[in-house]
């Protein structure tokens, strides 16, 4: 296990000027290691990389506190090519009290590849600054290609705010299937009275994939087309202003299996 924390990875040590890696900023292979930590200062500033700031192979590693994508005051974008790619079991890229903000890179903020499965990603800044309120966006947000992830959770503090990104804010691809989109804010600055607009809110084609459940609803609202849409899942959504459930196809609602969440000490 190994935590790397406090690093400038792919800019001039003040942070202000991308002077990027060509390739990844870090390549983790190895289960159990910590990016970042559960305090502020653990936090990497990650940016100006010229493939995804962090790719992630392994299984049961932790991404916290760390700028990806923006210069170390988070005004402006120094992009890396993208964001932080998981194609493991049981990763958690943020958590409440030592969330990320990924923002500003030239492709999606988070991807979760069809190898990905129980991971969770939590309590994160995607496509905006570290106050949420001000647009720095990613191309996409979110994109979820693998099975049993959650984006968000249960609790308030859980969720995403996911604002201000080029394409949609969340996309669950057509192999994807019992995924959670919960308690997230898509559309919106973080206190919730402006728009901060995806091009779109939510996107779902894969089956039997969650978004939104009672007392977990998310808020999805100011964005530049569609709230949401979906082929052959069950949707629930709670936004702003409505609570409504629509059913495309047979089957019952799935709620995904959450991944263990973990300190940067491991437990």
């Amino acid at each position: 296990m190994s935590t790397i924390a406090g690093n400038r990875i792919g800019t001039n040590p003040a942070g202000t000027v991308a002077i990027g890696n060509a390739g990844d900023g870090i390549v983790v292979d190895g289960d159990g290691n910590t990016i970042g930590g559960d305090l502020a200062a653990e936090g990497n500033l990650i940016s100006g990389n010229g493939t995804p700031a962090i790719d992630i192979a392994g299984s049961n590693n932790a991404v916290l506190n760390n700028t990806i994508g923006l210069n170390a005051a988070g005004t402006a974008k120094l992009p890396n090519q993208g964001g932080v790619r998981l194609s493991g079991a049981g990763n958690v890229v943020g958590m409440p009290g030592a969330g990320n903000v990924i923002s500003g890179n030239d492709y999606t903020g988070v991807v979760l590849n069809d190898a990905a499965s129980g991971c969770v990603v939590a309590s994160n800044r995607i496509g905006t600054n570290p106050a949420g309120t001000v647009a720095l966006g990613n191309a996409y947000g979110v994109a979820v290609y693998g099975d049993d992830n959650t984006i968000g959770g249960d609790l308030p503090a859980e969720g995403n705010l996911i604002s201000g990104n080029g394409g949609t804010g969340i996309d669950v691809a057509n192999v994807a299937s019992d995924n959670g989109v919960l308690n997230n804010t898509i559309g919106l600055n973080a206190a919730g009275t402006a728009k901060l607009p995806n091009n779109g809110g939510v996107r779902v084609y894969g089956p039997n994939n969650t978004i939104g459940a009672p007392g977990a609803g998310n808020v999805i609202s100011g964005n530049a087309y569609s709230g949401w849409s979906s082929t052959g899942t069950t949707i629930r959504i709670r936004t702003a202003t409505s609570s409504r459930r629509t059913r495309s196809a047979p089957g019952p609602t799935a709620r995904p299996r959450r991944a263990t969440r973990r300190s940067a000490s491991g437990s």
